[in-house]
């Protein structure tokens, strides 16, 4: 599974081409092995059924991150986090 796991990151990190999934932003920071620094992030949680496949998991700059986590944890209502992130993810890209 971790093996897996790994593959799937490697492959949505070069989907990005160092471009942030979730706001369309360039990538802040470098790895110290100079590649763009974003983190992988599953549009739905493994916890709620989430698939671990590519077409679910999405490349983040950390501000995007910030913006998704206090989004998920502001949210008052039980609606879908996908839902939740389908609407977020339209309202951070630019133009």
């Amino acid at each position: 599974y971790r093996l897996a796991s790994q593959v799937i990151v490697r492959y949505v990190q070069r989907r990005a081409k160092g471009q942030c999934e979730g706001c369309g932003a360039p990538s802040p920071f470098r790895k110290s092995d100079g590649s763009p620094y974003l983190e992988s992030h599953h549009t739905t949680r493994r916890a709620d059924g989430g698939p671990d496949h590519p077409a679910h998991v999405i490349a983040l700059c950390p501000n995007a991150i910030d913006e998704l986590t206090m989004l998920l944890t502001q949210r008052t209502s039980t609606g879908d986090s996908r839902e939740d992130w389908l609407n977020w993810s339209e309202e951070m890209r630019p133009g």
